[in-house]
């Protein structure tokens, strides 16, 4: 049965503690790392960091394990939530901001979308928003701008339902272009 964000913030957590431990590993052991969250790291690995968690047993020092591995572990941990971490409900509203032509209307329209997700989605879209754009910062030695995040992060940020291919066609640039930017303006959304 898959979990909701909620279930993953018991207590005082702001956070999944899954999510803060792997992007504390990632930011100390590989933001240079050539691909990362588009290089995917070895399956067994990755079950195996999933398992560790459920189990209230992960301890990195105690795995041997790539970046690549912790990486998408991360995003598999959102593919998995019961909702997509931006939800579906709130797709029209970001393709529609997506397609205002002006830069300063488009980001102020984007940011009142923003201020519709529920307030744990909101922390946790911040808080991956503001790693994303660290990673962007090394992106001459990674190569992940935030074009190429983006095109490993919005089918699991969003996880839109097509009903054809013509509606994945027209949908899945704006979605894109939406997650580019917050990346790009994460300060300017989540100030």
């Amino acid at each position: 049965m898959k979990m909701s964000l909620d279930d993953y913030l018991q207590g005082d957590a702001i956070l999944p503690m899954f999510v803060e431990k792997c992007i504390a590993f990632i930011e100390e052991n590989g933001l240079g790392s050539e691909g990362l969250y588009r290089v995917p790291g070895n399956k067994a690995h990755v079950e195996l960091l999933l398992q560790k968690f459920k189990d209230h047993s992960l301890v990195f020092t105690d795995l041997e394990i790539s970046v690549n591995d912790v990486a998408t572990a991360v995003k598999t941990f959102f593919r998995e939530l019961q909702e997509p971490l931006i939800p579906n409900k709130l797709n029209n509203e970001f393709i529609s901001a997506a397609g205002i032509h002006d830069e300063t209307c488009r980001l102020q329209a984007l940011r009142e979308v923003l201020q519709k997700l529920p307030a744990a989605n909101y922390r946790v879209l911040k808080f991956i928003a503001t790693h994303l754009n660290k990673v962007t910062t090394l992106s001459d030695v990674n190569c992940m701008t935030s074009t190429n995040l983006a095109i490993c992060w919005w089918p699991t940020l969003l996880r839109p339902e097509f009903a054809s291919l013509t509606d994945m066609a027209s949908c899945a640039a704006p979605l894109q272009a939406v997650v580019q930017t917050i990346i790009d303006h994460h300060g300017f959304f989540f100030e």
